[in-house]
């Protein structure tokens, strides 16, 4: 469970990385605190996907990024897949948001998948949201229900 927030928490560095267009030789600093899913969330996805999340959510974490967005064209194409457009935030700070879900599905290699709900906030505002897969192999998905994203990766 520690090995698959470690996991989770570099994933979600790594994507400030990618949103801010660092290269491998430029740090990235952030300020990592605890949060829980709020209201405002809540109320975002209802009205984003006309349902809640269905989804059981632990406590998660926010990321302060110190670097502004400042993409290169090599990395919108892999937040837009996810349906997130970064191109009206570049030159701003982001907050990232981490939730890990308490479902969790196996593969048919008997392998168990965690997953995470990403938000994306600008200015106070949510203006994204992704499911990330918290294993080594990672990836990032649409926001979708657990049992359509389940189905999806062809596990139980």
């Amino acid at each position: 469970m520690i090995r698959n927030l470690i996991k989770s928490s570099l994933v979600i560095i790594l994507g400030i990385g990618i949103l801010s267009g660092c290269s491998q030789k430029e740090q990235v600093f952030a300020k990592k605190e605890t949060v829980s899913f709020s209201n405002e969330m809540t109320n975002y996805m209802e009205e984003k996907y006309g349902y809640p999340l269905n989804s059981i959510l632990n406590d998660g974490t926010i990321i302060e990024s110190e670097s502004a967005v400042n993409l290169r064209s090599e990395y919108l194409s892999q937040y837009e897949e996810v349906g997130v457009d970064l191109k009206p935030y570049v030159g701003e700070y982001l907050f990232v948001y981490e939730f890990p879900l308490k479902e969790s599905c196996l593969t048919q290699d008997g392998e168990e998948i965690q997953f995470s709900q990403v938000f994306l906030e600008s200015n106070g505002e949510l203006i994204g949201d992704y499911l990330i897969q918290s294993n080594p192999q990672g990836g990032r998905f649409k926001t979708q229900t657990i049992e359509d994203l389940f189905e999806e990766l062809g596990c139980s």
